[in-house]
């Protein structure tokens, strides 16, 4: 069974007429009343795309903003992608490059629950958040998070007083900290840290360099 990757996307730009074009082509393809009908290959498909290279058939649009979003010169909207085994963003950053000029901004946020944890805003505005954590003890449980290291130490360091470890400790060092002292509980119990990764030219040539392998 495959895993799913949720990419939450935001593009934007001050072209108001150039992201209206895009966003009524997202909307297209996304209809909350079609599930598995929504595919993002259907999205190159409508910029002339014969053959859409690197988009897995599983791939659709999960949620789109009705509306752009317009705020101090900059127009934006949201959609949501799901995606097959990985976040697989090279055909939507091709699509903007070949077709936009890259004149609309892509920012997005992945994350499969798993091992995929993936940030990419290069001014900080869509997504601020770089840490999550997840813990259940003894049937209680949460699950949030944090945008500095900073406010995720404050939050750990009070959540769980009987663990030892320091500011200076890695998330490593700390959630074997964490897992010593609050692990040993006979009801259900996991705790995890996951720091997101940040998206960059070097990944994104690694990823494509795969794909195209």
């Amino acid at each position: 069974m495959c895993n799913y990757v949720v990419n939450s996307i935001t593009f934007s730009s001050r072209n108001s007429k150039l992201l209206r074009e895009l966003h009524k082509k997202v909307l297209s393809c996304y209809d909350s009343s079609m599930k598995g009908k929504n595919f993002v290959r259907d999205l190159l498909k409508s910029h002339g795309y014969l053959l859409p290279l690197g988009v897995d058939t599983r791939d659709h649009f999960s949620a789109c903003d009705e509306f752009i979003t317009s705020k101090r010169g900059v127009h934006y909207f949201s959609c949501e992608t799901t995606t097959a085994w990985s976040e697989n963003m090279i055909p939507i950053i091709n699509l903007l490059k070949d077709k936009y000029h890259n004149d609309i901004r892509l920012s997005f946020c992945s994350e499969d629950g798993g091992d995929i944890f993936i940030v990419k805003d290069e001014t900080g505005v869509f997504y601020q958040d770089h840490y999550k954590v997840e813990w259940c003890v003894d049937g209680n449980s949460e699950s949030l998070y944090f945008k500095t290291y900073k406010a995720l130490f404050t939050y750990l360091r009070t959540t769980f007083p009987k663990a030892y470890f320091g500011y200076y400790d890695s998330l490593e060092d700390i959630e074997s900290s964490i897992d010593e002292i609050y692990g040993s509980s006979k009801k259900e119990y996991y705790f995890y840290i996951h720091r997101f990764k940040e998206y960059n030219n070097e990944m994104a040539n690694f990823i494509e360099s795969k794909e195209v392998a």
